[in-house]
């Protein structure tokens, strides 16, 4: 196994969503990052975006870090032949972890558990807890209302514009490295 140094936190949904393009480019990505040497950091789950994501990667040999809560694993199935599995006992610590493991972090499409973790990470780059580059995937207009509600919270002045400016967009996962800067 080859040893990576610089990694990706990837935040996605444990379902596949109604779309195939989702779980599609949660596989891409997973390829992708395996393909450039780089490590996943993510939610050690084996379902949906968070299951297609981890087998594509460690199918093409890459590095899979798991970061799972205790109380999760135990309502859902970890994905087998992870790099290694980290158990916390909080969503809070388990966000600390995946984002101090990581040089950069990707938001794929995903539910509540996505939400929360984008939302927290990009709170603390606001606040200038964390400088690492946010990336969000766009696939398929998924995250139109979230920009919609960045764009009201802007508007009726309860976050300042400077916001926007904490992750960048892009629509197809092939331009993930490059926006989070670990393209080579």
């Amino acid at each position: 196994m080859t040893t990576t140094h610089r990694s990706l936190c990837v935040l996605c949904g444990g379902q596949d969503g109604n779309d195939p393009a989702y779980l599609q480019a949660a596989g891409s990505l997973g390829r992708l990052i395996a393909k450039a040497k780089l490590r996943i950091v993510y939610g050690g789950g084996a379902q949906g975006l968070m299951g297609g994501l981890s087998r594509a990667a460690l199918d093409a040999g890459g590095e899979v870090i798991g970061v799972m809560p205790r109380f999760l694993r135990e309502r859902e199935p970890v994905q087998e032949g992870l790099t290694k599995l980290i158990l916390t006992e909080t969503l809070t610590e388990r966000k600390m972890i995946m984002t101090q493991l990581a040089d950069a972090i990707v938001a794929l499409p995903g539910g509540f558990g996505t939400l929360d973790e984008l939302t927290e990470i990009l709170s603390w780059r606001h606040l200038d807890i964390i400088a690492k580059p946010i990336v969000i995937a766009d696939i398929k207009n998924f995250w139109a209302p979230f920009f919609a509600l960045v764009d009201h919270e802007v508007k009726t002045e309860f976050s300042p514009p400077r916001v926007k400016a904490g992750y960048k967009v892009v629509k197809a996962v092939a331009d993930v490295l490059r926006a989070a800067g670990l393209a080579k």
